[in-house]
């Protein structure tokens, strides 16, 4: 494999930053190029974390609509029941005494 493909040049580096580099790659005794690549490496994982992240929050928003909506016609359908209820009981002459279910 050629060792160029593994290369990577960063032009116009502002000498604070490769200061601070510099500084942050001696705290962690490690070179500047090792430093950068745990960055990089870093920075990636942050950004596929975040994207999973945004994904699962759009699947729970997903599945708290579709609850929210089964329970609106869940509430409609019992609506629905308890009128039948009253009705069939109603038309049976039935009393709170004499129904099946209160």
């Amino acid at each position: 494999m050629n060792p160029d493909f593994n290369k990577i040049t960063i032009r116009g580096v502002s000498p604070t930053v490769l200061s601070k580099l510099d500084t942050l790659a001696a705290e962690r005794h490690t070179s500047r190029n090792q430093l950068l690549c745990s960055l990089l490496e870093n920075c990636l994982a942050d950004m596929q974390f975040s994207e999973s992240e945004n994904h699962y929050a759009d699947l729970v928003h997903c599945c708290c609509d579709t609850i929210e909506r089964n329970t609106q016609v869940l509430q409609k359908f019992c609506f629905l029941v308890d009128r039948e209820y009253a009705a069939l009981c109603e038309t049976e002459n039935m009393d709170d005494e004499t129904r099946p279910f209160v």
